[in-house]
């Protein structure tokens, strides 16, 4: 009897998961282009602490955002029917992946210089 919920619910999870990881990618271009990471990664205060952006790890790091998503269901599970019961609930979704999520690392590069 439960089955049309459990397959909702998992779509839902798999959907969150590919936007997760779609929007890290597409985002991380963005950044990595227009932020110049690349110069700000290997000078300064980040060198000291962050990896080089030709790093197989740091190049890797898309591959990992699917772990990240798993982590977004979950915390999207309570708000599934605020955010997946509505018209524009993937794009409210989508909007505060990027406005919750990109700044901070916008923040972190920009307040070390």
């Amino acid at each position: 009897m439960n089955q049309p919920h459990q397959n909702r619910s998992s779509r839902t999870d798999y959907q969150t998961i590919i936007v997760h990881t779609i929007t890290y990618f597409g985002m991380g271009i963005l950044a990595f282009t227009f932020l110049h990471y690349a110069v700000a990664f290997s000078s300064g205060q980040l060198a000291s602490f962050m990896r080089p952006t030709s790093d197989p790890i740091v190049m890797a790091g898309v591959l990992f955002q699917p772990i990240r998503g798993i982590v977004f269901a979950l915390a999207f599970y309570p708000l599934r029917k605020t955010l997946f019961g509505q018209k524009n609930g993937w794009l409210v979704l989508w909007w505060t992946l990027i406005a919750f999520g990109h700044p901070i690392h916008v923040c972190a590069c920009t307040c070390l210089d």
